[in-house]
This record gives structure tokens, sequence and C-alpha cells, in this order.
């Protein structure tokens, strides 16, 4: 099922302002017409495949086409049926001839009154209607201008007429003579033969006197015009403005009325008639002239003048200064004697900003607006210009106001911007300069301007408000700031991101490629991983690595984030410092590391002990053993052999000894505990365990001198030591061990400082590295093999004891680190020397308690000799026997066991057995 047929006739608008857009369609659509609208050109020529319009309404200046051009392409796919009417603001005399060209039948001056509009499509579609109106009949149209000759010529001929063309009165009787019209439409004011001759002559011709003459003209409008257009025989005198459905309508009365009589007056009355007009139309047309000269210069001012101010907004930041400059420049060119701005505030209320032309004591009633704020803030927010005296103005009002400022009118104009209404601006003058048409058109341009100033000034201060509470934002800010582009090139950075990386200002960095400024070895991996940021969307970045300017290595952590300015795709980037945390993470993680690796070698040093002293303790039994063999059977070369072999054992069993003792030494947890440290005890430790490093490469030589002890950490300075000669050894390549030393000296200065050089003849550190040695991260050894966070470890350790670290080198010569120590204030401490052994006098009887049942035996096998010794391998075994009744004068007990250790079974034994 088909909805109803819509027969009502189509107009298709075609205008890309969607406000004049809309206001034809109301308009048309009010009387009755269907119209059918398109944007822009494409769409137009779209719209003639679905919809045959009956007119076409088209504005010239289109945004995807020249409207002419558009014009030429209707008019080839849809033919001369279809009248175009064209609509613009401004047309030149080219313009309007190749307007004509194109078969455009009309030209409408924007801005188009709705009326206007409905009567040209009155006028058009109703030719469409009368097409065979003219059809077989002959018109000849007579005017000295040739788009007006050429339009009439295409409007007549859509009416079905035969037309011929003159350009004058004197060409149009011979063409009139050559072949005869059925009727003549001439123009009045031509040169030589004007119409009134030409009507004249032809009405008083044999030959051509039956022709009906329909003249038009813009300039004879009066009545005297009228009776003389009559007096020579015309049919009908049109005014142009009354439309071409007044001339249609004129030349079908013509037709179908008999001929008019011939003119009656003689010819000398008719000529001095016809003459004296003429004369009077050309001194009013003089007078006219002069008219529309003098307010076209005043209005060329005027707009000199506008312009001027608008050329200065678009170029100046607009301040106070800049508008009051512009309003007084404005007043003076239109001959305004008074005049004054007043803003709104935020809230509203109006405050006077500059006023031009009144007296001291006029503008101290001035800031009051002579009691009329109110009513000109009301004024100002309907949004048009009122001139007063006003009927929107109470006389009494009115009259005050006049008599205060001191003219005889006053202008209230709105200041206004789109829909924002910023203010008003009171212009006093005589009511003959600000009454007219143009006077009210120049105040609107004048609210108009004065609005786009101050919005621009207040546009002005808040962008600059922005940017300064940016730039403090921004430039204050503890974290580093930056605008890049998708491909990583910095835009815009703040002064903390320029300190940071150790550059003078912002500006050297803009510019620079992120990968400019990575860490050596990192520049694609930061840019990938940059890249990979941006494709995802905002997001944090890990820890990355950059190089200063001076070399060293900073981590950042980048927060980013994209955005969008002046329709640019960048990337908001807010980097943080975190190299410290870094720092301290992986110092924690080494720390970490260095305690699972001592607390192992202290579970390796335990598990050692045990055997080794029971190995120990049954060598040196053995031993004895062997000496006494000897003493009683004498030194057989058997026994001989086996003390030596016995005596190796136990060397050997020494050496194991003191490893794992030094193996505790790195392994101690004690929270930094400090105290008086042997230094001499520390290095012969470290040297055992690093002697393996060292032997492949180079001669120890050892140089201590008599130093007290210092004030520290037994473990952390043995950390540091072993760090130092590990460095050492590892500059030095391996074989010629002859050619290379390492030497270890100590001594104290004159300040009582412990010293401790480490001296060796590798290559020699370069200057560059050389100052870049206990930046934490730094190494130059392969990937995998350093941390880069050694000589940090040691430099902080060192320092925090209240000592220094220091480096010298020279390429080719070797390397000396130089550890300078606060001596301790404790008094050096000797050891008690080791009292001869004592004999018991009597047999004892011993508890032994150890898990380890090797190393038991071992102890019960060196006492069985002199006391009664119970050997148990668990505490509770021992608790058991004694709450039984045993009782010992010894127990000996490790103190490391399952189940139960030492001390607390000492716990056990104090609260059950305390004697």
């Amino acid at each position: 099922m088909t909805g109803p047929v819509d027969d009502r006739p189509p107009i298709l608008v075609i205008e890309d302002n969607a406000t004049t857009r809309k206001t034809f369609r109301l308009t048309l659509e009010s009387a009755g017409y269907r119209v059918v609208e398109a944007h822009d050109a494409r769409m137009a020529l779209a719209a003639i495949e679905h919809v045959w319009p009956s007119l076409i309404i088209q504005d010239l200046n289109l945004p995807d086409m020249d409207g002419l051009e558009l014009s030429r392409s209707l008019r080839e796919r849809l033919g001369d049926a279809v009248p175009i009417v064209c609509v613009s603001g401004f047309l030149s005399r080219l313009d309007e001839a190749r307007a004509v060209d194109v078969g455009i039948v009309q030209i409408l001056v924007k801005p188009v009154a709705p009326m206007q509009l409905l009567d040209v499509a009155k006028i058009h579609l109703t030719l469409l209607e009368v097409a065979n109106f003219g059809l077989g009949r002959r018109v000849l149209v007579v005017d000295d201008d040739p788009l007006q000759r050429q339009l009439s010529q295409i409007w007549l001929e859509s009416a079905g007429f035969e037309v011929s063309v003159a350009a004058d009165g004197t060409a149009a009787l011979a063409a009139a003579r050559s072949r005869s019209p059925e009727i003549v439409l001439s123009d009045v004011l031509m040169p030589g033969l004007d119409g009134f001759g030409l009507c004249f002559a032809l009405r008083t011709d044999p030959l051509l006197a039956h022709i009906p003459v329909v003249l038009s003209s813009a300039a004879y409008v009066e009545q005297d015009d009228r009776e003389l257009a009559f007096g020579v025989g015309a049919a009908a005198l049109i005014t142009k403005n009354d439309g071409r459905a007044a001339i249609m309508q004129a030349i079908g009365e013509a037709l179908q009325a008999p001929p008019r009589p011939r003119p009656k007056e003689a010819v000398g009355v008719l000529e001095a008639r016809r003459a004296n007009r003429a004369l009077w139309q050309l001194e009013r047309q003089l007078l006219e002239n002069a008219r529309l000269r003098k307010r076209t210069e005043q209005q060329e001012a005027q707009l000199s003048v506008l312009a001027g101010v608008a050329e200065s907004l678009a170029r100046n930041n607009v301040d106070d200064a800049v508008i009051g400059e512009a309003l007084a420049s404005c007043l003076d060119t239109a001959g305004i004697s008074k005049g004054a701005l007043y803003t709104a505030k935020p809230d509203g209320h109006l405050v006077l900003q500059h006023q031009i032309g009144f007296s001291e004591l006029e503008t101290s009633r001035l800031h009051i607006a002579f009691g009329c704020l109110r009513l000109f803030g009301e004024l100002a927010d309907e949004g048009h210009v009122v001139l007063i005296p006003s009927e929107r103005v109470s006389e009494g009002v009115a009259q005050q106001l006049l008599i205060e400022i001191g003219t005889s009118a006053v202008l209230v104009v709105p200041v206004t911007l789109a829909t924002k209404t910023f203010g008003v601006i009171i212009l006093g003058a005589r009511l003959e300069d600000v009454s007219g048409e143009d006077a009210l058109a120049f105040a609107r341009v004048l609210g108009a301007q004065m609005g786009q100033a101050i919005g621009l000034s207040r546009s002005f201060a808040s962008l600059a408000a922005g940017e300064r509470r940016y730039r403090s934002l921004t430039e204050n800010a503890n974290d580093s700031i930056a605008i890049l582009t998708p491909d990583g090139v910095i835009r815009e950075c703040n002064r903390r991101l320029a300190e940071f990386l150790g550059y003078a200002s912002a500006d050297e960095l803009v510019g620079l490629h992120i990968r400019d400024l990575a860490a050596p070895g990192h520049a694609q991996s930061n840019d990938q991983a940059y890249r990979a940021l941006v494709k995802a969307g905002p997001g944090r970045s890990p820890p990355t690595e950059l190089q200063r300017k001076d070399g060293t290595i900073a981590v950042v952590e980048f927060s980013n984030a994209p955005v969008t300015i002046n329709g640019e795709e960048l990337v908001l980037t807010i980097g943080r410092d975190v190299t410290e945390q870094v720092q301290v993470q992986s110092q924690l993680m080494v720390s970490d590391r260095m305690a699972s690796v001592g607390a192992l070698a202290a579970g390796v040093a335990h598990e050692i002990n045990n055997p080794l002293a029971a190995a120990t303790m049954n060598l040196e039994l053995a031993d004895d053993l062997a000496t006494e063999l000897v003493t009683a059977m004498g030194a057989s070369p058997q026994l001989v052999e086996l003390q030596a072999i016995l005596h190796d054992a136990r060397e050997a069993a020494d050496r194991v000894r003191l490893i794992v003792k030094d193996l505790r030494i790195f392994s101690r947890a004690e929270k930094d505990q400090r105290g008086p440290v042997d230094l001499h005890h520390v290095l012969e430790s470290t040297l055992r365990m690093a002697w393996n490093e060292i032997r492949h490469r180079a001669v120890l030589v050892k140089r201590f001198g008599d130093m007290p002890r210092v004030e520290g950490n037994e473990s952390r300075l043995g950390q540091v030591f072993l760090n130092l000669i590990v460095n050492a050894a590892q500059a030095i390549p391996e074989g010629h061990v002859d050619r290379n030393r390492i030497t270890i000296s100590t001594s104290t200065n004159g300040l009582g400082t412990v010293v401790i050089e480490f001296r060796d003849t590798g290559p020699g550190i370069p200057p560059e590295i050389l100052k870049k040695l206990f930046t934490p991260f730094f190494t130059t050894k392969p990937v995998g093999v350093g941390t880069g966070l050694g000589l940090a470890i040691c430099h902080r350790i060192i320092t925090g004891l209240g000592g220094t670290i220091t480096v010298t080198s020279k390429l080719d010569e070797g390397t000396v680190v130089r550890v300078s120590l606060p001596a301790s204030d404790s008094s050096v401490t000797t050891e008690s020397p080791i009292s001869d052994v004592l004999v018991a006098k009597r047999r004892g009887h011993v508890l032994l308690v150890d898990d380890d049942k090797m190393m038991g035996t071992a102890v019960q096998r060196a006492l069985v000799s002199e006391h009664e010794v119970t050997t148990l391998t668990t505490a509770q075994d021992a608790l058991d026997l004694i709450a039984a009744g045993q009782t010992y004068d010894v127990i000996l007990c490790d103190l490391m066991m399952p189940h139960m250790t030492g001390a607390e079974f000492h716990k056990h034994l104090m609260q059950s057995s305390p004697e």
C-alpha cells in the first residue's frame, strides 16, 4: 500500500548556510510549496536524479563547486524548462554576465526578505503554468542594459514568446519597421531616443500604430511620468521594482486590450513635456547620485575604520587600551559626539569601562548611567539597537536622559558576540545623525566589533592566565613533564627534565629523539617500548635507563597519555626519577642474595665443622698414640712415616679449619654491629678467600705496618676488601704472574687515620670511566658478569664508617685504591695466653650430648682415659636420664641440634635441675 501522492510543486533550495536554508524552507512551505534541500553542489546533483524540480533557488557561493558551474551543470541536465534563480551577497558585472550566460533567470541579493522570496516563487511557477502564454507571438525588448535585456529575453522566451532585442529607441524603431512585433517592452531611460520617444514614434507611424507598448522604468515612477506615458500612447508604465509578475500582467492586458488611441497632443507639446521630464529626471538623478556618493563616502570611511579595527583585533593581543582606541576611532569617523562603553561583570552588573566626549561633571553621573543602568542592561539583553526617544522607553525617562547627556538622541547598542552579551554602548548625537538606517547598521556593526574585541580580550586574558598556570605547574613540578610526538621526538618539556638530565635549559632537549637520551645499548629497546606504550594508550612504562649529559645513568619511570593539541596527536609524558629507588631495590636484592649466600655458607661451615672437629680430634689422638709408641718401642721407620703422615693430615685439617673460619666471617648475620676490628686479621682472611683469583695473575706483596684497630664491622669490611682485591686481580690478564704485582699496604698517617692501599700493575682505567666508578649500575664487565653495584656498595660502607675511598689510575701503569678509616677510640686488647693443660685430679662423670655420632665418639675417645663419659644424641634423652636420678659433673652439649637446641636444653635443665 502506497501513501498519498505529493502533487505540490517541488522547489530545490541549494544553500550551504543552514540558517538561511531553514528560513527559505519554512517560508516556501508556509505558502504550500514542497522544498527539497541541498547543502552543496554534490548533494544538489544527486537530488535531481530523484526529483524533477519546478524551480531552483541556488546560492552562488558553495563549498565544493563554483556556483555558476553548478548552474551550467543543472541547465545541461534539466534543459531550459526549469528556471534557476541565484542568490548572492555581492555580484560583479562580470559575474552577472556569466550568470545570464549559464541560463540564470533572476539574481537576488542577500539578505532576501520572505515576501520577496514568495513573489519570486509565484512569478516563476506561474510562468510555468502559462508556458504557452506567448506562443506564436513576437515581442520586441528594448533596453540599453545588456544584462537586463538578456534576462528579459530569457523569461519571455520561457513564456513562449519569440523575442527580438534592441539596445536603444532608434534601433528598436528600425527593427519594428523591418519586422513588425505584436508588442514592445521598452525601458524608458536610454541614450538617444528614450522610451517615451520610441512610444510616440511607434504610435504616430500609420504602419506601427497598432502595436501596444509597455514601458518599464526604475527612475520614472511618479504620477507625472505615468501621465506622460499615457500621453505618448503607452499601454502601461510599470516600475521595475514591481517585479516580472507585474510586467507579465501588463503585457497580457496590453495584448488583449483594443489598441490605444493615438496621441492627441501636438508633437511640440509632447516633446516639450518629454524633455521637461527628462531634464527633471536628470536633475533628480544628479541629486540622488550626489547623496549616494556622500553616503557611500561616509560608509566607506566607517567600513575602513571598522576594517582597521578588525585588523587590529586580529593582529594584536587585545587589551583595554586597544578597545578604547577602537571605540574612539569608530565614533570619530561616524561623527558621533559622545559615547560610553559599559561591560558586564560575571554577576551581570554593568560597569563603565570607556567614555568619549563627556565632560568631567557628566562623567560623575556617567558611572551610574544617569540612573539608567538597569534599563540599559534590559535593552542590551534583548539584543537590538534601540533609538531613544523610543516607544520602548517612557517619555519622562527619555527626556531626562537626553537632557543629562546633552544630545537630542541616544542609541543603546548591545555589545554581543554570538549569543553572549558583554555589555552595552551608549551613543549620543543629533537625532538626524543617528536615526537613519545607515546609522543603525553602523551601530549594529560597532556593537558586534566591540563584542568581538571584548570577547577576544577576555579570551586572551583567559589563555594568558591558563598559560601562566600551566607554566607554573610544569616548571615547578617535582616530576619531569614533556610533550612528544608519537614517534618519540620531544616537542616541549619543563625545566625539571632538563635539570634532571644535566642540560642547561629545556630548549636543548626540544627536537631530540628519545633514542638520543637512551643509556648505551638501550636506544632500540627504549624506542620499541615507547611505541608499544603509545599504541596501547594511557599507561606506565617500566623503569627506563637514560644517559645524562655528563654520561651518568639515570632511571626514570614514565606515565604516558595521548593528547590532541591543535588537531595534532601527541603524547603527554610525566617522568619520575626512580634512580635511588632502583638502587636501593637492587642493593636490597644484592644484600638479600648475599644474606642467602651467607646463610648457606654458615650452614656449610657448620656442617663441615662437626666432621672436621671429629677428624681433627681423632688425628690428634692418633698422633699422640704414635708418639707414645715411638717412646715405648723406639723410632722404627714405619712409626716415623706414620707420624709424618698424621702430621700432614693434621696440617691439612687445620687449613680446612681456617677456611671454614674465614667463611664464617663473611656469613655473620649481625645488623652492622660495630666494634674494634683488627684489619690485619680481616685482610688475611680475605686474601685466603681471594687467593685463587690472585695466584694465576700476579705476585702478592704484603706491606703491613703497625696500626690501631678501627671502629667497624668485620663482615662489612671483609666484603669491601674482598671486592677491591678481586677487582685488582681481574684487571690483570691471566699468565705472566712474575711480571705483575698486587701490593696491599697498611699504615697510619699523622692524623691517626688508618690507610689501606690496594695497588695493581694492570692496564689502568681511562679518565672518562674513572669518574663513573662509584655510579650504581655502571660496569665495564660483559652483561651477566657484573651488576655495577660492587664499588657503589663499597663506597656506601666506607663512608658510612666515617672513612673515604679514592681511586687514582694511569693508563698502562696501574691503579691505586686508597681506603682511609678513623681509628677506634677503644684501647687495643690482647688475648690472654693459654695456660698449660691441667691434669684432672679425679675421674669425673661427663655427659656428652651431640646429634653427630662421629663428633660424640671423637670427644668420648679423647676423654675416656681420664673420665666416665656418657654419650647421647638428643637433648630429650639427656633430660630423661637426669630426671631419673643420674648426676654428672660436667655436661658438654652441641648448640645446633634438631628437635631441641642446646640453648633450649639448658633452659629446661635450669628449671628442673638447677644444681
